[in-house]
């Protein structure tokens, strides 16, 4: 046996390391486990009304969510049936009621909770392409929904029920381009914005394609944030600066070397505007982005993906890392402190809480060509699942037509093979359905 050590820039020490951890741990198995699974923040949410409570998504731990400002964090996955995501909205329905969140599983499609977090429920639908980057909802009708995925952008008009392709007039996607941001601006207005590392697209509500926007159309978008009470749209990109303005013009603001994660605007002061960055840490801008300041104090780590500042009380702010968990600050940013270690999950653990109950009787057997399936990923099903790691896909009820489609080619499927694995899957996921 021998040790299993994580990619990375440590060379024969991180290796020298690794081995040590593992074997006096006791368990090489176990610590293997617990390697593969870096815990990366990849979004933060506030609740829209709880000054208390907050929200993150993880790479493949799920959901976390704080009850206490950001001080602690657990695990919120009841119902999940993908740990892997990289999007997370919490907004409040156009009626009473209780916040909606909405989280995106890279395989696992879209889960909804209104309790909190406390228990989830798949709203995938026939979505077409279960791999999702973003997610938004309009402000307007918090009936329509959109989701830009790993290939293309769709809308739901029903909460998730069914899902339309909503690509026309884009350029094709491909699951290279890992940056995909959604902002929808209310109406009248209605307008959609999409930015990709491909360019800066927008929508007009009523409009039958999207439009490249004409001044960034070549940007490597990474975050795109629109402000209702003056109509800014603010973009964040990879060393190309911070642009702001309307969509009639654009001035570019920040540092052209940052490597803008997220951008959030302030929710009682317009013209305050926060970046975090890959590299460089957070920064806050009093003058809508002309000025930035530094709020590093007590962040240890600057590769920042997510930030988030609490609409009830914007005083408090959450920061996610790429190495070093979650960050908290009670005093708008100008101090941090390290959140509590969150409680890490083995692989183990995390495949018996995803893995499905067992299929009804009609459940169709599984085609030997299915092995192929696993060259690219594993699946929460031990039945059908070949492959040791942590990212698992739910068979879960969609059209499979699409996936296998683009799959294929990967996984050297024949022609009549894909026709045979999109049957099976299409009949296997209905009869293992929850």
């Amino acid at each position: 046996m021998r040790p299993v050590c994580v990619k990375g820039g440590g060379g024969l020490t991180a290796c020298f390391a690794c081995a040590v951890l593992v074997w006096a741990g006791g368990s090489l198995a176990r610590a293997a486990e617990i390697a593969e699974a870096p815990l990366i923040i990849h979004q933060i949410a506030p609740d829209p009304v709880d000054p208390d409570r907050f929200y993150a998504i993880t790479s493949n731990m799920g959901v976390l969510t704080s009850r206490d400002g950001g001080r602690q964090w657990s695990h919120a996955n009841r119902g999940l049936r993908s740990f892997t995501h990289h999007a997370l909205i919490a907004v409040l329905p156009t009626q009473a009621g209780q916040p909606i969140l909405l989280a995106g599983g890279w395989g696992g499609g879209v889960s909804i909770s209104r309790d909190r977090a406390a228990t989830w429920n798949e709203v995938t639908g026939d979505l077409a392409n279960t791999a999702v980057d973003a997610l938004a909802v309009d402000p307007s009708d918090a009936s329509q929904w959109f989701a830009a995925t790993s290939t293309g952008v769709f809308r739901s008009a029903d909460g998730g029920g069914h899902w339309e392709p909503f690509s026309e007039g884009l350029p094709p996607l491909s699951e290279a381009v890992g940056y995909k941001s959604l902002a929808v601006e209310p109406r009248p207005s209605g307008r959609i914005w999409l930015g990709t590392e491909g360019g800066l697209f927008r929508r007009g509500l009523g409009a039958s394609r999207w439009a490249a926007d004409p001044d960034l159309g070549s940007a490597r978008v990474t975050t795109v944030v629109h402000d209702p009470r003056n109509s800014r749209v603010y973009v964040g990109t990879i060393k190309q600066g911070i642009y702001v303005g309307s969509g009639r013009g654009w001035q570019r603001v920040g540092d052209p070397g940052w490597f803008v994660s997220r951008i959030v605007v302030h929710p009682r002061a317009a013209s305050r505007v926060y970046a975090a960055t890959r590299g460089a840490g957070v920064f806050v801008s009093d003058d809508a982005g002309a000025v930035w300041a530094t709020l590093g104090k007590g962040l240890a780590d600057a590769d920042v993906r997510s930030l988030a500042v609490h609409p009830a009380k914007p005083s408090r702010l959450a920061a996610g890392t790429t190495a070093s968990g979650i960050y908290y600050s009670h005093d708008g940013g100008a101090s941090w402190r390290a959140a509590g270690r969150v409680q890490r999950l083995t692989m183990s653990q995390m495949i018996a809480m995803l893995t499905p109950a067992a299929p009804r009787p009609d459940a169709p057997p599984v085609p030997a060509a299915f092995a192929k399936c696993n060259r690219c990923h594993g699946w929460t099903d031990g039945r059908l699942n070949a492959k040791h790691t942590y990212w698992r896909v739910p068979p879960n009820v969609r059209n499979w037509g699409p996936t296998v489609d683009r799959m294929a080619a990967r996984a050297e499927l024949t022609g009549e093979e894909r026709m045979d694995l999109t049957r099976f899957l299409t009949a296997y996921s209905g009869a293992a359905a929850p």
